[in-house]
């Protein structure tokens, strides 16, 4: 019974080199095609960090835990699901610094990542502002994105294709020849759009209460792009 699996799984392996080697002798064409929207983003995804140092360790575990639960707390009030947010990376240790060549511990540090997804871009204002005026709070990014890429990326994958048959008919047509049946179609997806809106540390504004209705963002619009790669076959008359 062994060897009957074994010369199984090698006929297994033999298969589809043999089927691969017979379609190399078919007369074919590859081509890529490609297709591209504009869409307006109805996503920001936030990248926050907490981080504070201290002398004594259970003090900066006290002010870590004050201030995180103050961001949280920011970020439900601002419409943001619970479900939507998510802390990682938490992490605390021995701070150091070096001075004149040499290497001292300066205290200790605690630090949180903390990730969540934006819907209402209308919260964007007042959650950038109520950020700014918290100690130990920086964001890392603030990116557009969709929800959902799948309806836009199946429009896109029919337009590729058409793309596809009507650059290998043109090539085709120089050739003296027709493109028949599909041989092969491959999916080859562009990365997913993550443009950034924001980057950098968040500054305490002295004036923030009267700034903070006039903090506002433009989405524009973000790319959405699918590439397929289709073989077809050739007929000559």
């Amino acid at each position: 019974m062994r060897t009957a699996m074994i010369a199984t799984l090698a006929l297994l392996f033999v298969w589809p080199a043999a089927s691969l080697a017979a379609s190399s002798e078919i007369p074919h064409i590859s081509v890529i095609g490609t297709a591209k929207t504009m869409v307006a983003p109805d996503q920001m995804n936030w990248s926050v960090n907490v981080k504070n140092k201290g002398l004594a360790l259970k003090e900066v575990a006290a002010r870590h835990t004050q201030v995180l639960n103050t961001v949280l707390a920011l970020v439900e009030k601002c419409g943001v699901e619970k479900r939507e947010i998510r802390t990682s990376r938490m992490r605390f240790g021995e701070n150091w610094g070096y001075r004149n060549n040499s290497r001292f511990r300066e205290g200790y540090f605690a630090s949180t990542d903390i990730s969540f997804k934006l819907s209402d871009f209308a919260q964007y204002g007042p959650l950038w502002m109520g950020l700014s005026q918290l100690q130990d709070v920086s964001v890392g990014g603030v990116r557009f994105a969709l929800r959902d890429l799948t309806p836009y990326r199946n429009a896109e994958r029919a337009k590729a294709l058409l793309a596809a048959k009507h650059k290998a008919e043109a090539m085709a047509k120089v050739l003296g020849a027709q493109v028949g049946e599909p041989l092969i179609i491959a999916d080859e997806p562009f990365p997913s759009p993550n443009p950034i809106l924001a980057r950098g540390r968040v500054a305490a504004m002295a004036d923030a209460d009267s700034a903070s209705s006039e903090a506002q963002v433009a989405p524009g619009q973000i790319p959405v792009q699918v590439q397929v790669r289709v073989v077809f076959r050739l007929l000559y008359p």
